[in-house]
């Protein structure tokens, strides 16, 4: 079997995004006195408003293909707290009129998109699980389906090998940690910090692992933590993470997933042996760290792809900012 062209782009843009941001433990670090702790200082009824945006750019050697953005209001709250854990209801406002989507699919979008989720924590704020994913998962293969009836109409598409080839995105999309890591994303950016007492002079560099939804062994990436300012009387910092994802090991994984496509190595998906990918991210996270609110989150995944017919650069932009309440 080969991959047709028309199809490469999508499974590829896909495939860039499996990779999730990864884990910091306090472990990793040393802590001091003078440190700056993220430690969630919730009550049950806690309520906040935030403003999600995301932007996914593309370009083709220099011409820019892809400039598709949307944004949309997700409700934080707090509906239970223990002395262990934390309780969230996470809520999504979605508006998808000014998109250019057909109708069949529009309507899927509508019944299919999870507009809540529950979630748990530890007394820290660190994430533990959603747990309503079941739900969610069948939402995603609903919306899977709804995919496909939009694309029948196209003259080159092919359902049986449309299916076979997304079969090991699905399982992921559909899988508990697939929909907490991948689907549910902006909650790993949210929670990331929890749990850590930074030092606010330090650079903290450690080699991370980087969960592998394909099978197998974990991807590295070399990672930077720092805090870029903070204001002690506010309770309020900076805080910046900077990681690039080991390229043999991106290839390693493109390597692994196509083989669970089912496409052989011919000469059409040659590229394998050669593919070039280089993946960063550039993450902003400036929180009142008391009571443990993210006032603006902006992470930039930037991707640059060569599988031997030129350069695809791919940019991933992600916004989180507080809604404050208009008098």
């Amino acid at each position: 079997m080969t991959l047709k062209s028309s199809y490469v782009k999508f499974f590829f843009g896909l495939f860039i995004y499996l990779i999730s941001i990864g884990s910091f433990s306090a472990q990793e670090q040393e802590t001091d006195t003078t440190g700056i702790p993220f430690v969630a200082y919730w009550s049950k009824g806690d309520e906040y408003n935030f403003q999600i945006t995301k932007v996914k750019q593309e370009w083709k050697d220099d011409a820019l293909t892809k400039n598709d953005s949307s944004s949309y209001k997700v409700n934080f709250k707090v509906i239970d707290s223990t002395e262990t854990s934390y309780k969230i209801h996470w809520t999504y406002e979605f508006s998808f009129g000014g998109f250019n989507i057909p109708n069949v699919l529009l309507n899927t979008l509508n019944e299919t998109i999870p507009t809540e989720v529950i979630y748990t924590t530890n007394e820290l704020g660190e994430f533990e699980g959603v747990e309503n994913w079941k739900e969610i998962a069948r939402k995603m293969e609903a919306y899977t389906n709804g995919l496909i009836t939009s694309l029948k109409d196209k003259a080159d598409f092919d359902e049986k090998e449309f299916r076979t080839t997304f079969k090991p995105f699905l399982e992921i999309f559909t899988s508990k940690d697939g929909i907490e890591q991948i689907v549910l994303k902006e909650l790993q950016y949210f929670h990331f910090p929890f749990g850590v007492e930074f030092s606010p002079t330090e650079v903290i560099t450690y080699e991370d692992e980087i969960p592998n939804f394909i099978g197998g062994e974990p991807i590295k990436g070399n990672t930077k933590i720092f805090v870029e300012s903070v204001d002690h009387e506010y309770s309020y910092c900076v805080l910046k993470q900077e990681m690039k994802i080991d390229p043999d090991d991106m290839r390693r994984m493109l390597v692994e997933l196509f083989k669970q496509m089912g496409l052989g190595k011919d000469k059409e998906n040659s590229f394998l042996d050669t593919a070039n990918i280089d993946v960063t991210d550039q993450n902003t996270y400036e929180y009142y760290y008391f009571p443990g609110v993210p006032s603006l989150i902006e992470t930039l995944r930037t991707a640059v792809v060569d599988l031997g017919k030129g350069t695809t650069t791919r940019l991933e932009k992600l916004r989180i900012e507080l809604l404050w309440d208009e008098e």
